[in-house]
């Protein structure tokens, strides 16, 4: 797996692609989770190239997201791959995570 982030205006971006599970997520997890730090940040996470991701990852993004409210920010997932997609929806997750499931 790799990571690339970026910041934009007060938008911070992480594009994830590989594999998105428990072993990747505990290398990547102190990257990802510096994109939540401060005030209002705003997190938008492309993981239009992940190929497979577990309840590990689904864990991580679950808490980035809760991070980033808690602290008056916002957190989106843009571009989930059909894996990916199709993971969130059977574990209810789509309707919490991905901006266009109603």
């Amino acid at each position: 797996m790799s990571v690339r982030t970026e910041r934009a205006g007060g938008t911070r971006r992480a594009e994830v692609v590989g594999r998105f599970d428990a072993h990747e997520v505990t290398q990547a997890q102190g990257l990802l989770r510096e994109l939540v730090e401060g005030d209002a940040p705003v997190l938008e996470v492309d993981l239009s190239g992940v190929t497979f991701v577990d309840s590990s990852a689904l864990a991580e993004l679950v808490a980035l997201r809760r991070t980033a409210l808690a602290r008056g920010g916002s957190f989106t997932l843009t571009g989930a791959s059909e894996p990916v997609r199709t993971i969130l929806e059977v574990t209810d997750l789509a309707a919490v995570l991905l901006p266009d499931a109603g």
